[in-house]
């Protein structure tokens, strides 16, 4: 029995080992950061401390803008400054970490497109599929419309169960409502 729950610790402590934190680096400030993202972009490759197996370490980072490097003036800036000149407007100004940003934040368009039109073709299966079932349920509602009618118009004698639950023979008015909420049920399901 000990043996068995030395198994079971043992089997927690692995799967609870992905849990933690995959990343370390250290920031601006020199601390040490513990998370299971990437760094920003501005953390230089020599500040990353630890990264999770099979990551490569300046592709899988990830870009967080911020208001020195997206190009904006910063928060103390008035908003009549005058507008950039047409050199500094240029691409061949921009910074590289600028440059890098509005290449992630093309690519973060693309993606976002991507998964809209992802989530707009699950709806549209989605709706398929229920016009499918909805088409099938009419399908099975109008053949057992159509055999209860070929029931009732034989003739024959049908056994009815009444509230008591006693068994009796279906009369002549049943046997009329009975067909002619088989033949509406037909009308609505078999056209």
């Amino acid at each position: 029995m000990n043996t068995h729950k030395l198994w079971i610790a043992a089997v927690l402590s692995i799967c609870s080992s992905s849990v933690l934190a995959q990343w370390q680096w250290v920031d601006e400030a020199g601390r040490k950061v513990f998370s299971d993202r990437p760094p920003p972009a501005h953390i230089a490759p020599e500040q990353i401390l630890k990264q999770p197996h099979g990551t490569r370490s300046a592709s899988a980072r990830v870009v967080y803008p911020s208001a020195e490097t997206a190009g904006l003036p910063p928060k103390s800036a008035q908003p009549s400054q005058a507008a950039p000149t047409e050199a500094e407007a240029t691409p061949a100004a921009q910074t590289p970490e600028a440059a890098a940003q509005a290449k992630q934040a093309a690519q973060d368009q693309a993606k976002e497109k991507d998964i809209e039109d992802a989530k707009h073709k699950a709806e549209e299966a989605e709706q398929k599929k229920q016009k499918a079932q909805q088409a099938q349920a009419r399908q099975e509602n109008c053949q057992r419309a159509r055999a209860a009618q070929a029931a009732l118009q034989s003739g024959s004698l049908l056994a009815t169960v009444n509230a008591k639950g006693e068994r009796g023979f279906m009369t002549d008015e049943q046997r009329q409502t009975d067909l002619q909420r088989a033949q509406q049920t037909i009308k609505s399901n078999c056209s």
